[in-house]
């Protein structure tokens, strides 16, 4: 199988979990979705490598423009957008290519059943870890039975200035 993932894990070295998984069961290319000129970049490599999935992993609108994804399914590859992120609701975006790709999926199910009650296919793909990096090295630190992780997106979600008080916290 060949596989074209679009995204925001794609960057240089390390290597994170998806990629490997990715890498190590098919034939894999990837384009990081913070490429200038992505949309041209994505149907060049798209006509060159034709892979049989695209697997889209981005997180803000604008990035990757629908016409461009009408473009891309014209060479049969089944697409894939994702999200790990929840927000208050599915970004119109999302929504807006929902009818063109294959598959709108989340890691929560409010999302995909909001999806499906709007008859849109979609389904729940957890979010997951990297365990090659997230594991115990050395002592075991004491800690509290909570804790607490989330990335910093420069407050663009609601209560992103809450997140950052969580994470300084």
């Amino acid at each position: 199988m060949k596989i074209l993932h679009i995204g925001l894990c794609c960057q240089p070295p390390p290597i994170n979990g998806m990629q490997q998984a990715f890498a190590d069961n098919s034939d894999y290319r990837e384009i990081n979705c913070g490429e200038k000129d992505l949309n041209r970049k994505v149907i060049e490599l798209s006509n060159s490598f034709t892979p049989d999935l695209i697997f889209m992993q981005i997180q803000t609108e604008g990035v990757i423009h629908r016409s461009t994804i009408v473009e891309l399914k014209k060479k049969g590859a089944f697409i894939i957008n994702w999200t790990g992120d929840i927000r208050n609701q599915v970004p119109q975006w999302m929504i807006e290519i929902a009818d063109v790709v294959d598959l709108t999926c989340f890691s929560n199910m409010r999302d995909v059943d909001w999806m499906k009650k709007h008859n849109y296919r979609s389904e729940y793909l957890e979010q997951g870890y990297d365990e090659n990096i997230y594991k115990p090295q050395g002592e075991a630190m004491a800690v509290p039975p909570i804790v607490y992780f989330a990335n910093n997106y420069n407050n663009q979600f609601p209560m992103g200035k809450f997140r950052m008080q969580m994470n300084d916290f």
